[in-house]
């Protein structure tokens, strides 16, 4: 009988579409046998990675990307290329109509903007960096505000009085 162990892995690294991503305490099970913490090696070992773990994963690579691309980008010394927005799009858990209206664009510029064959202007770029730090110091906080349903307020309905009888 083969046993698979569970444990935290030491520097685990991912690779995504903002860049590589490393943290010490994500959570990997190994489907090789007689594999532990020790003697894993991510790049050969088979293993599973939790969906927590994942995302751990994705928002270190976020603040790695947005610790290092930040000041470039407002300074205008960086644009900002088609996969590092598909990058924020994700981390945001936004579609591509609600990336766009949350930067200011429409969704024709967006889509451009994602096929690489338009750049995001730096005003924009700035914005959606804006967008990636809130997301990463408070988890979830922008997306709950950004959705926040529209209070409709009731017109006073006319009221119909009948004669009294």
């Amino acid at each position: 009988m083969e046993i698979f162990l569970t444990f935290l892995a030491k520097n685990y690294e991912m690779e995504t579409k903002l860049g590589t991503g490393g943290t010490n305490d994500v959570q990997v099970r190994a489907l090789v046998a007689n594999v532990c913490r020790d003697n894993f090696d991510q790049k050969k070992h088979e293993h599973l990675l939790t969906s927590a773990s994942i995302e751990k994963l994705m928002r270190a690579a976020a603040e790695s990307f947005v610790k290092l691309n930040y000041v470039a980008i407002a300074k205008g010394e960086k644009v900002l290329t088609a996969d590092e927005v598909s990058g924020a799009r994700l981390l945001l858990g936004l579609n591509a109509t609600n990336l766009a209206a949350s930067i200011g664009l429409s969704k024709g510029t967006i889509s451009k903007i994602l096929r690489g064959t338009m750049t995001l202007k730096r005003p924009e770029s700035i914005l959606l960096m804006e967008r990636m730090i809130q997301e990463i110091t408070n988890p979830g906080s922008w997306n709950k505000a950004a959705h926040k349903p529209r209070i409709r307020h009731r017109r006073k309905a006319d009221v119909l009085r009948h004669p009294a009888a």
